[in-house]
């Protein structure tokens, strides 16, 4: 009788062994994410931490709402990480509404409307939003993608890019797909990456999808 259950134990680890080495992992998104992860020596930059968003400057109540439904919905798909207004607690991703006359330290007009900055570790983020850009049909759009980005920063290679579909991490200008609503791929993308197992996976998924 423990002849056989030993011999049962012995099965039961190997078979969850073969079955672990032979795991396989979606083509999509995983394909995507070794590329952008293989893109540059630091590989793809992700939040380890909660992120605590506050608004600054000349925003409306509006604004406010745009800005907490988008924060709703990344907070849905990001498993490890809470993503909100959250009180009491000191803000590391900052966005700020400037008046359409602000000037920079050099006092010229800012040439660009979105700008994100990251520091180190301390992953603090600036965002800054000129009147003008809330004029643009494609506003929230915008704002969206901008801020979807900023949970995983990296890009696809640029020698494959531009035959690549639109996507926020595609590099190039006219396929960043900033102007047209978040697409399934690129959720299922930040979705990967914020699952509790993501650095196994990445493993697996690099032997599996090489550059």
């Amino acid at each position: 009788m423990k002849k056989i259950c030993y011999t049962l134990l012995f099965l039961l680890i190997t078979v969850k062994s073969f079955s672990q080495e032979t795991k396989k992992l979606p083509k999509v998104p995983w394909e995507e994410i070794v590329e952008i992860n293989s893109n540059r020596p630091s590989g793809l930059i992700k939040w380890d931490t909660d992120i605590n968003v506050s608004l600054q400057g000349n925003y409306t109540e509006t604004d406010s709402i745009n800005i907490s439904r988008i924060l709703t919905k990344l907070n849905g798909i990001t498993e490890s990480i809470h993503i909100g207004f959250l009180k009491n607690k000191t803000p590391n991703f900052k966005i700020t509404f400037y008046s359409e006359n602000f000037k920079n330290s050099n006092d010229k007009s800012v040439p660009l409307s979105w700008q994100r900055i990251g520091n180190g570790n301390e992953r603090d983020y600036l965002m800054s939003i000129l009147p003008k850009e809330k004029l643009n049909p494609s506003y929230y759009n915008n704002l969206q993608s901008r801020i979807t980005k900023s949970l995983a920063d990296g890009y696809f290679l640029y020698p494959y890019a531009k035959k690549k579909r639109q996507s926020i991490f595609n590099p190039y200008n006219d396929l960043n797909n900033y102007s047209e609503p978040l697409n399934a791929k690129d959720i299922a993308i930040i979705k990967e990456v914020y699952k509790p197992n993501f650095e196994k996976n990445l493993k697996i998924a690099e032997e599996q999808f090489k550059y």
